[in-house]
């Protein structure tokens, strides 16, 4: 008797288990920041997608109900909201997390501009400060440079909390991937008796 069993691919991703789970968010020091419904912290900083629309709660008040979308695409980002070149967004998440002390501010605004066609009002200069400046021209700079794309794609996740009530922001936010980590492990020959 022949039996065939076809292979049998079980995946628990965190993706569809992340589908259903409600976030909400606030400012923190400037930072939209999001935390799971236990309240624990599930992205440290998130930028807003639309400035036309209504911002999170002051710190300590976390408002709106988010649901996360991981692993989005360019066709994700669009359809929830996101305008401009999704790979220089991309870019500009990525040097973010690569210079964690990038003024949030100069990371908002300089969003703005690249998905808002360049939105002069956006486009700041910070006069009084030529260390904001200077950040602000090394993200824009990064943005146009695609000699990263190939680390940037197979190394950042970038997702997006997308509001339950329309007139609050959606937020992006992105993540390096986990990289598992290797064990190394010794085998020794050993004669049974």
């Amino acid at each position: 008797m022949l039996i065939s069993m076809a292979p049998l691919n079980v995946s628990a991703s965190a993706s569809a288990s992340e589908t259903d789970k409600t976030y909400q968010a606030y400012d923190a020091s400037q930072h939209r920041k999001v935390i799971s419904e236990n309240g624990t912290t599930d992205s440290e900083w998130s930028l807003c997608m639309d400035h036309h629309k209504q911002s999170p709660g002051k710190p300590g008040e976390a408002t709106g109900k988010y649901s996360k979308n991981e692993n989005a695409t360019k066709d994700t980002y669009a359809s929830n909201g996101g305008k401009g070149n999704f790979q220089k967004i991309k870019r500009m998440l990525f040097y973010k997390l690569k210079h964690p002390e990038l003024n949030y501010t100069v990371l908002q605004n300089e969003y703005y501009y690249q998905q808002d066609n360049k939105t002069k009002i956006y486009d700041t200069h910070y006069s009084q400060d030529s260390e904001l400046n200077k950040q602000k021209q090394d993200l824009r700079t990064f943005a146009e440079d695609s000699s990263h794309d190939d680390e940037i794609n197979s190394t950042m996740e970038v997702f997006i909390y997308k509001s339950i009530n329309s007139k609050m922001q959606n937020l992006i936010s992105a993540k390096l991937k986990e990289v598992p980590t290797s064990t190394k492990v010794k085998f020794s020959k050993k004669a049974l008796t």
